[in-house]
């Protein structure tokens, strides 16, 4: 179907197979919503286009000067677009400039540059890649704009040293944002170079403005692109749960869960309803370890594996807050040290199912992860 013909450009025309194809990308579309918006935003206030030509992107790369890639484009900062533009199984001649690339729709990552060809493509796959360090918000799923509360926001995160976006909001429907009716938030990422262990450190600031119709509290999801299940998450300092099952994350307030099967890799955090005119922190630590290394050589468990009996050591003196996780995600063993505690501490575990737990150690708002294997 082209958008070039005379006519027969309707999607119903060509039968349920198209209909579902466009549906699925007009969905993407409204999700991807407040992204594009603040792109036009961007583009009332200071006249650079929603949809950039290569070289407007990337000046100082020669291959952009000529006609090299005259059939892709950028989406904003974040997303290269390459449309098949003629018949074939496949599409040549798509050029990566410096940076890393990830596929969106399966998660391979290409390095920078590079020209991609014969890369496979079908009648519902469009070539779309995410640069490196992009920060995505996203929508709730739905048909047309207004037709459900924008609560919760997702952010899409492709973590990759500094990277940020400032979500631009209004009414959606007035030009009251002429007035300065309008709101803007600063979403920043801090993180080691893509798929690289350690800390990402995801701060929203405070929604600063006002429009009719802002939400004062909104709840958030963080898609947050890397290949391995993190040791700990936690959100302004506090150790959220984790759950094994996508159906557990669902129903909880709160919390995380790994989808290893997800375009490589995703770590999906959940926030309970938020204000928005206040700023939080997730952390998420892919090291095994948030607090100084003498502090986690420190502490011991033993034995592991165990059939019930778990035996402490810890750093002596050190005040710590101590969380059990069960194999479902749900807290069974929650303690508090202080410097009477002693450096031992005993947890009796034989009454609950066999499984992994997950033994999380907080200190100054820095935690410790370990798993113990219970047996029976």
């Amino acid at each position: 179907m082209s958008g070039w013909a005379a006519n027969m450009r309707q999607p119903w025309v060509y039968g349920q197979t198209i209909m579902d194809i466009n549906r699925k990308y007009l969905k993407l579309k409204m999700r991807l919503t407040p992204y594009m918006y603040t792109l036009c935003n961007d583009a009332y206030e200071t006249g650079v286009p929603a949809v950039r030509a290569m070289v407007l992107e990337f000046p100082d790369d020669p291959e952009t000067w000529g006609t090299r890639t005259k059939y892709q484009f950028m989406s904003g900062e974040s997303f290269l677009v390459a449309p098949v533009y003629k018949s074939g199984s496949d599409r040549d001649s798509i050029y990566f400039p410096t940076g890393k690339w990830i596929d969106y729709w399966d998660g391979t990552v290409y390095e920078e540059p590079m020209t991609l060809n014969n890369y496979p493509v079908t009648i519902d796959k469009l070539p779309v890649f995410v640069k490196a360090g992009a920060i995505v918000p996203m929508y709730p799923e739905m048909l047309y704009d207004g037709q459900y509360p924008k609560d919760p926001l997702t952010l899409d995160i492709y973590p990759d040293g500094f990277s940020e976006f400032t979500l631009y909001e209004d009414d959606g429907v007035s030009r009251a944002h002429r007035e300065d009716a309008f709101a803007k938030t600063h979403i920043s990422c801090t993180a080691p170079d893509f798929g690289a262990g350690g800390q990402v450190m995801v701060t929203v600031g405070e929604s600063i403005g006002d429009f009719e119709g802002k939400l004062d509290f909104r709840a958030n999801l963080l898609d947050i692109h890397f290949p391995e299940l993190p040791f700990g998450v936690l959100l302004n300092g506090d150790i959220l749960p984790g759950f094994f099952t996508p159906e557990e994350f669902e129903a909880a307030i709160e919390g995380y869960y790994f989808d290893p099967d997800d375009r490589n890799g995703i770590v999906h955090v959940k926030t309970q309803p938020l204000p928005t005119d206040s700023e939080f922190v997730v952390m998420i630590d892919f090291t095994g370890n948030v607090d100084d290394q003498p502090m986690a050589d420190q502490i011991r468990i033993f034995p592991n594996p165990t059939t019930g009996s778990v035996k402490i050591e810890l750093p002596e003196g050190k005040p710590t807050e101590i969380t059990v996780y069960n194999p479902e995600g749900k807290a069974v063993f929650a303690f508090i040290t202080n410097k009477n505690t002693g450096k031992n501490l005993d947890i009796n575990l034989s009454g609950e199912p066999a499984g992994v737990y997950h033994f999380m150690f907080k200190t100054a708002n820095r935690v410790i992860s370990r798993k113990v294997s219970l047996l029976k």
